[in-house]
């Protein structure tokens, strides 16, 4: 994986009208999402795209010295990045938080992973009457480890530098994911007030060279129970390589933790990522790995949102296809649309989009296809063949609204598309039942009374996990939950966010 670079990035206010720019390498997109809209008028519940504009605002700003900010308040993207306010959080109980972040069911609509992405790498300030603690930054980080994006996550551990056991957990085992496991390692031997467990100790003094202390307490936990026998065994044969060549290791459990997954590494017998967690696919993208493995590993981390489809456009490129079937159709397909687009003609052109976008739409990869190529195609000659086609795509990236300028109007379906796009549903009628939720949704719907009472208490945070639940049951087939989120959404600002969700779930549908 490439290095994290955290840059300082001064935007000024009017800066923030257009696409805002990621401070975090890992983050970036050919299209960076809009998660924010511009602010809202001040008589408006929620402003959540300019912290700070008034003299009355400024002074509600308080500081504090760095070592005394809660672990809680931490976060990669700031406010003028996100356009979320600093108190996210502060009103809600935190548990509750806890609990919403944890249970959140995304689904496969990339703006809405998006949107809880940016939302669970958001600086905050910690909430407030209650003890301080990090029960959030936990759920926050579990949430980020379940979609894969584990260099955010590792990031944002090492960032919050609490001493909290629980949370030292998983920085451990973001950093065995990672394969960055030193720095956690000086810890494990230095800290002993994080608790580390026997399998911790015993792999870390391996890795810094006490092989002799590692197997006296290997031998020790054994004698106390401690350390069950398949994980002893593990052990035992990263302990002595010799052993490896003589004895069967044990059969891998079904959800093996990151430690089990990079002794198995360790000992020649390395796991396959595909059958695992989408946590474990960074591992692929090593660069130690086949360059089959890269390709189904990239993939399923563009489909969680936990990377950019410019990293996957740079695997899909990087060699030609050695064989055929499955991920090297699709490599095979793109690198001919590719190179159709730099020296072809129209017609290869349209030909090889056709194929490249069955192949895509059927694998879940639709929208990071249109990410990538959805503004070039825009500069392509015009072709009746794929004229539809080549309009979803544009349709489906974040220049949807230039596209429907120049969208062929054939049918209701078009019709209502367009309108959607360029923001003017009033006037048009739905040609499906998800459709007519989505008009109700942009129209006529009132957000919930239970989503306003939380509004009306600055529990901004709650209302838009429980909006991207809401759109999760919808998508799904929950009409009333699908109009409730898409109208909450445009209550709070969001408004790119509920035209690029609805216009994902309409198309690909």
């Amino acid at each position: 994986m490439n290095k994290i670079w955290l840059l300082l990035i001064v935007l000024s206010s009017e800066a923030f009208a257009g696409p805002p720019l990621s401070a975090i390498e890992w983050l970036q997109t050919s299209e960076p999402p809009i998660v924010a809209d511009p602010v809202k008028p001040a008589s408006k519940i929620v402003d959540i795209a300019r912290p700070y504009q008034t003299a009355e605002h400024r002074s509600m700003i308080s500081v504090s010295p760095l070592s005394r900010l809660s672990p809680e308040a931490v976060g990669l993207l700031p406010s003028y990045v996100t356009g979320f306010p600093g108190d996210l959080w502060v009103n809600s109980p935190p548990e509750l938080l806890a609990r919403l972040i944890r249970n959140l069911e995304v689904g496969d609509n990339p703006a809405m992973q998006a949107l809880l992405l940016t939302l669970l790498l958001a600086e905050t300030d910690p909430p407030k009457n209650v003890e301080p603690g990090i029960s959030i930054l936990l759920a926050r980080v579990d949430k980020l480890i379940e979609i894969g994006a584990i260099e955010p996550a590792l990031a944002l551990v090492e960032r919050a530098g609490s001493q909290d056991p629980a949370l030292f957990v998983r920085t451990f085992d973001l950093a065995l994911l990672a394969d960055k496991t030193d720095p956690a390692c000086r810890d494990v031997l230095t800290k002993p007030t994080l608790e580390p467990q026997y399998t911790v100790r015993i792999f870390c003094h391996v890795r810094n060279g006490d092989w002799a202390l590692a197997s006296f307490i290997l031998e020790n936990a054994i004698a106390l129970g401690e350390i069950e026998p398949r994980t002893a065994l593990l052990l035992d044969l990263f302990l002595n390589p010799d052993l490896a060549e003589s004895t069967v290791p044990p059969a891998p459990s079904t959800a093996p933790s990151p430690l089990e997954f990079r002794l198995f590494e360790a000992i020649g017998s390395p796991l396959q990522t595909a059958s695992l967690p989408v946590s474990f696919a960074i591992a692929d993208l090593s660069g130690n790995s086949g360059w089959k493995a890269q390709l189904e590993a990239a993939e399923r981390l563009v489909k969680s949102g936990a990377l950019s489809e410019n990293q996957l456009l740079g695997i899909y490129t990087a060699r030609l296809p050695a064989a055929s079937g499955g991920v090297w159709d699709r490599v095979a397909s793109l690198q001919r649309f590719d190179q159709a687009l730099t020296s072809g003609t129209p017609r290869e052109v349209e030909a090889t989009l056709a194929e490249i976008w069955t192949q895509m739409t059927d694998a879940g990869l639709a929208v990071g296809f249109a990410r990538m190529f959805g503004r070039i195609l825009m500069e392509q000659p015009s072709s009746q063949t794929t004229d539809r086609l080549r309009f979803d795509i544009q349709m489906l990236a974040p220049i949807y609204q230039t596209a429907a300028q120049f969208r062929p109007l054939r049918d209701d379906e078009d019709r209502f598309l367009t309108a959607l796009a360029q923001g003017t549903l009033a006037q048009h009628r739905p040609f499906n039942d998800t459709s007519a939720a989505v008009l109700r949704g942009f129209t006529s719907q009132p957000i919930p009374a239970r989503l306003r009472t939380l509004l009306d208490q600055r529990r901004l945070g709650e209302v838009i996990l429980r909006c991207i639940a809401a759109f999760s049951y919808g998508a799904a087939g929950d009409s009333q939950q699908l109009s409730e989120a898409l109208a909450t959404l445009q209550e709070v600002g969001l408004n790119t966010t509920a035209h690029s969700a609805a216009l994902q779930l309409l198309i690909l549908k």
